[in-house]
């Protein structure tokens, strides 16, 4: 297990440096503010800490911390695992799961988590019904869960999510 672990990480590292080349790459600052691209690359790099995290604190040895006192809720922790991680990483009450998707042949491209308070989120409560991803574009909903979501995805693989970047031309429902 300690050299699958091993390998694991230092594919997490390699997706750091991936992750922000392709972040640059596929969302020129031409095109969005390097604001709202740092804010990608913020959560992106947080979910690969935080994954890797959650593997070093399976050799964590809470009876001998040595006065360190390391506390799992005081790392960062693994997005991914379910929804209740998925809210205490991004210090969330809840989420909802969402999906983009090409109108043209109603192929799912990817589904993703974002908070239940989001204003896309909140539209969906209103009127439950998919619509162009421009009709409930805000910032957190673009940079913060999308993109990151999506180019981690990417990054390990998942039934071969692609890096999505041409977002006016997709469809946002409920998963």
């Amino acid at each position: 297990q300690l050299k699958k672990d091993y390998i694991r990480i230092g594919k997490l590292l390699n997706y750091i440096y991936n992750g922000t080349e392709i972040i640059l790459n596929s969302y020129k600052p031409a095109y969005n503010s390097v604001h709202h691209v740092s804010i990608s690359l913020y959560w992106l790099h947080k979910m690969i800490l935080g994954t890797i995290f959650e593997i070093l604190y399976r050799y964590s040895d809470i009876k001998h911390d040595h006065g360190v006192n390391i506390e799992r809720s005081s790392i960062f922790l693994n997005a991914f695992g379910d929804n209740i991680s998925f809210c205490s990483f991004f210090k969330i009450e809840s989420c909802r799961s969402l999906v983009i998707y090409d109108p043209k042949n109603m192929i799912n491209e990817f589904s993703f988590l974002i908070d239940s308070n989001n204003h896309a989120s909140k539209m969906f409560e209103e009127i439950p019904f998919p619509g162009p991803v421009a009709e409930f574009y805000n910032i957190d909903l673009l940079y913060k869960y999308i993109i990151p979501q999506n180019v981690f995805g990417h990054l390990n693989n998942e039934k071969n999510i692609r890096v999505m970047n041409e977002f006016h031309t997709y469809y946002l429902g409920l998963s």
